[in-house]
């Protein structure tokens, strides 16, 4: 294996400095930015970048909003001929985090800059972290390991990504500020790089993240978790449950509507919302579907329970998708509207089906996405968000997609500002809400619904059980 190797080193890091190989450059600890390489420096089409970075002056990137002003985040990672990478946060008004990401900035077959993008919740500062990128130009694969853990899979790569026959040439650029517009608040702080001329595989990057021993991952990039949901230390009563099965009270969002306008609440157990939603009784359970599943934006379904649930509860459910590669489930919890008594108050906007009624309205709520796929891409995680606001607050690891026709069991444990979801008897991911980053904790009774996204086409709802935690 031929590598270029470039070695920054910290006393945090001093040692695993005896176990790399020698270098064939060396540059000292250093905030500033700094190159790799010269002009005529080629680059191979396929490769790995290892790279070891820190932010030394913030606490976190959510520590910044109460300093900024509304708008995007920025830290130059680095730049290669073939590609940039950059750290990127938004952040609304009221010192809201809208969420991030790690992006890459690749040219099109017309030399203009494509964006892929990583969703990721934060990056704290003080804290080094191992990025890993692998590149196979010829495959159009590219994918970001972050402390060892494959993260989700780059967005926006598809028949139309940059084609990109030649690496090019030149010197590669490691470090930059982060940064808001001219305020900057930390420099990048880089340890150390390593580039092969070969793509590592997963085990040669998890083998060399561990052997830097660093801090794991704490919610900030997709954490994959081990063993399942201790429930046998809960005190809870069971207070809802359904199989299904005979005949369902439920009202179409459609018939409590008149000119546009809100003109009666719901009487009925079940609401479905969205315009080509429809819903029938299947052997096993009630069948969701869609009318219209190329309609990104009125083709989705939703399925409320009637039902006010307790701030704390454990929620079970089971379904089957359709197509376990092609989809998008979703869970909303402590959903209510916080200006009034329920979800379905005359006053409150038309939801349809349209997410942004459901994310950035007038209702507040948790949410997993706990199953996305997309055809040919899996997506690889389980990502939570907290409305309104649509802000991720943890990403976790998706046990569902491509796993099989199902069903498929989803756990939802809350408990104060805990939540942990677990999928499949796995826990897929596990969020601690301080009332503080995103505004209060949502620790009120509230409402639970069930989301299939318009690609889903359908989706068999077998079971759903609700306890009370006592």
């Amino acid at each position: 294996m031929k590598y270029f190797l470039l070695c920054l080193t910290s006393f945090s890091l001093l040692p695993m400095i005896a176990e790399l190989p020698v270098p064939i450059l060396e540059h000292a600890h250093s905030k500033l930015p700094i190159s790799l390489g010269s002009e005529e420096q080629t680059w191979p089409e396929r490769g790995t970048l290892e790279f070891v970075f820190e932010f030394p002056d913030i606490e976190s990137t959510l520590a910044l909003a109460p300093a900024m002003e509304e708008g995007y985040l920025h830290a130059a990672l680095f730049q290669l001929p073939f590609v940039k990478s950059n750290y990127w946060s938004y952040y609304k008004e009221q010192g809201l985090h809208g969420g991030g990401g790690l992006a890459l900035l690749m040219p099109d077959k017309d030399g203009k800059e494509k964006r892929l993008q990583m969703a990721m919740s934060r990056m704290d500062g003080k804290k080094p972290y191992h990025l890993v990128m692998t590149w196979d130009l010829p495959a159009k694969e590219v994918a970001l390991y972050l402390q060892g853990t494959r993260q989700g899979d780059l967005s926006h790569w598809g028949a139309d990504s940059p084609d990109i026959a030649d690496p090019g040439r030149g010197p590669a650029r490691f470090g930059g500020d982060v940064r808001q517009g001219k305020q900057i608040f930390s420099p990048v702080q880089v340890h150390q790089v390593r580039i092969f001329d070969e793509v590592l595989d997963p085990q040669q990057i998890q083998e060399a993240a561990d052997r830097l021993k660093l801090p794991p991952l704490s919610g900030e990039g997709r954490t994959v978790y081990t063993g399942s949901l201790k429930l046998d230390e809960l005190k809870r009563k069971e207070i809802f449950r359904t199989d299904f099965q005979g005949e369902l009270s439920w009202e179409h969002e459609e018939g409590l509507i008149e000119a546009e306008k809100r003109v009666k609440r719901p009487q009925a157990e079940w609401v479905l919302e969205g315009p080509h939603a429809s819903l029938s009784s299947v052997e096993g359970g009630i069948k969701l579907s869609s009318a219209e599943p190329e309609d990104r934006k009125h083709g989705h379904m939703v399925l409320w329970l009637n039902k006010e649930m307790p701030a704390d509860f454990l929620l079970e459910y089971r379904f089957s998708p359709e197509n376990d590669r092609k989809g998008l489930g979703i869970v909303f919890f402590n959903a209510r509207n916080p200006h009034g008594e329920t979800l379905f108050d005359l006053d409150l906007p038309i939801r349809r089906g349209i997410f942004g009624e459901y994310i950035i309205g007038k209702i507040d709520s948790y949410h997993v996405s706990s199953f996305a796929a997309d055809d040919k891409n899996l997506r690889r995680t389980a990502n939570m968000r907290k409305n309104s606001g649509f802000m991720l607050v943890s990403v976790g690891n998706d046990r569902i997609g491509g796993s099989g026709p199902g069903p498929h069991t989803v756990r939802v444990l809350k408990r104060g500002g805990k939540v942990q979801v677990e999928s499949n008897g796995v826990i897929a991911l596990e969020y601690q809400d301080d009332g503080k980053a995103h505004g209060p904790v949502h620790d009120h009774p509230g409402l639970i619904g069930i989301r299939f996204m318009a690609h889903s086409r359908s989706a068999i709802l077998h079971s759903l059980k609700v306890w009370e935690l006592e």
